[in-house]
Order: C-alpha cells, then sequence, then structure tokens
C-alpha cells in the first residue's frame, strides 16, 4: 500500500468517528511558501546590527573568567606531565641492579615487574606484552 493513501474502509470509519483522519505531510511547494513568507520579515542588516543588544550574542565577563580558569588549569597539568620522568620501555635488570632500580626509584613513580625466564614460553610473550604496555604507559617505569 502506498504511503498516505487509505482504503475505502478507513475512509468509511473515519467518517463514523471511529479513526482519526491521517494527516498529509507537508507539500514542497507548502514548505517553500511557508519559508518565503518568513524570509520577508527578515531584515539581514538589522540582524547584524542588533547583535551587540541580544543577550545570546554576548560573552559575559564570568563566562571568559571561567574558561581563562580552566585554560590556566589545564596548561598546568600539561606542564606537570610533561615534566614527570617518561620510561616508555621494558629495562632488564639483573641482581644487582635490584637496589638501585626498584628500591631507590623516585617517590610518585610506580614500576611493574616481570620475574621470568627465557627458556619458558610464556615469559618471553610476557615480556613483549610488557614491551606493548611500556610504549603505552612512559609513565609506568617497566
Amino acid at each position: 500500500m502506498a504511503r498516505n493513501v487509505t482504503t475505502e474502509w478507513h475512509d468509511i470509519q473515519v467518517e463514523l468517528g471511529n479513526f482519526v483522519p491521517i494527516e498529509l505531510p507537508p507539500t514542497g511547494e507548502e514548505i517553500n511558501e511557508e519559508n518565503m513568507e518568513i524570509m520577508e520579515g527578515y531584515d539581514q542588516k538589522k540582524a547584524h546590527s542588533d547583535e551587540d543588544s541580544d543577550p545570546d550574542f554576548r560573552e559575559d565577563e564570568e563566562e571568559k573568567e571561567i574558561i581563562k580558569g580552566f585554560r590556566e588549569k589545564r596548561l598546568q597539568e600539561m606542564k606537570e606531565e610533561a615534566n614527570k620522568k617518561t620510561f616508555g620501555y621494558v629495562k632488564h635488570i639483573t641482581k644487582q641492579d635490584w637496589v638501585l632500580e626498584i628500591n631507590e626509584a623516585p617517590k610518585g613513580v610506580h614500576v611493574v615487574l616481570l620475574l621470568y625466564q627465557d627458556y619458558i614460553e610464556l615469559s618471553v610473550k610476557l615480556v613483549e606484552i610488557f614491551e606493548i604496555l611500556a610504549k603505552h604507559y612512559p609513565h609506568v617505569k617497566f
């Protein structure tokens, strides 16, 4: 059945008051005429000259200060992030390096350890995974 076309049975039911008539959507011509009527009352020069008096177009000083505060806070966060020590790689250490690299790690630096042996296949896979993670989390010491 075509869209917005009713059957004879539906039309009879509408006449009897059992059904609500189907409202047809406006045609392209009707929409165009409606838009033209709206545009006739529009004065382009007036719309641009009233921007200063319209409260929707004015930027509030409070808003500017809030945005400036957000910007300064974000810049400070970015500077702190840049100052953090970055690693980005997996460092293999020996028993002698343990104290220097692990126990004496700076405060605020997270250290992730993997005790492994080369001849175990799963250990080698974990080292590969740690290398990927180290690239994604440069602020963590692997």
